[in-house]
């Protein structure tokens, strides 16, 4: 089976960050013996000197918070529900989101009207964007593979790297035949894979984590070598 990494661009808008609170999840553990379980959990803030400290949501955990701390995310996976807490009014939007069977991720990007959300629907696992001004929801990537990290955001927040399934097998395909923006891993033969990309920008330098143990694992020629990349396994 072949995996395609597309990259897909979304519009955004910048915000600015404010330093009044810090925010973190509070989880303590119960320990016995050899072993700890989580007492509670809930989600908290402090100010960067200490002197205040309170709780603002109990039984939860926020997933993510905006830039400008006016909003965080955290999801009730128990009735698959996305939950938007507003900081300034203390006010939480509930969002049933239908084409997921089981919300796994949710973020924000800049534009903070915007939220990327991950999980699992009728092709597998799915990304979507979805407007907080009025519902409306978009397809970002179907049957999504469930390998890698589909939320990776460039640090402009302008762009997300995906990592779809792909079961064609294209014949004698180069670099230039792929989409732009485009990585390919080819089918394990000869005890080789070839990596093929297409891309619009300079590429300063890329790494593959392999899970398990494979004797006499080794990487050589391609782009990589001709430009004087290190390269190592």
């Amino acid at each position: 089976m072949k995996r395609v990494f597309l990259l897909i661009l979304i519009s955004t808008i910048c915000f600015t960050q404010t330093e009044e609170w810090i925010y973190f999840n509070y989880v303590p553990m119960e320990c016995s013996y050899w072993y700890c379980v989580p007492a509670g959990e809930s989600v908290n803030r402090i100010k960067p000197d200490g002197t205040e400290n309170e709780i603002i949501l109990e039984n939860v955990q926020f997933s993510e918070l905006s830039i400008d701390q006016t909003k965080f995310l955290y999801i009730d996976h128990e009735n698959e529900t996305l939950h938007i807490y507003n900081t300034e009014t203390m006010d939480t939007t509930d969002t049933v989101f239908e084409p997921f069977i089981d919300i796994q991720k949710a973020r924000f990007i800049h534009d903070e009207n915007v939220i990327l959300l991950s999980g699992i629907g009728v092709t597998g696992s799915e990304l979507y964007s979805y407007s907080i001004l009025d519902s409306s929801t978009i397809m970002i990537g179907d049957s999504l593979s469930s390998y890698f990290d589909n939320m990776e955001m460039s640090p402009d927040e302008q762009q997300v790297l995906y990592f779809r399934e792909s079961h064609d097998q294209p014949e004698d395909v180069s670099g230039c035949d792929l989409p732009e923006n485009t990585l390919y891993l080819s089918d394990l033969e000869n005890e080789s894979i070839s990596v093929l990309y297409n891309s619009n920008i300079f590429i300063a330098g890329f790494q593959f984590d392999v899970e398990g143990t494979f004797a006499g694992l080794s990487v050589s020629n391609g782009d990589a070598e001709d430009a004087g990349f290190d390269i190592t396994a």
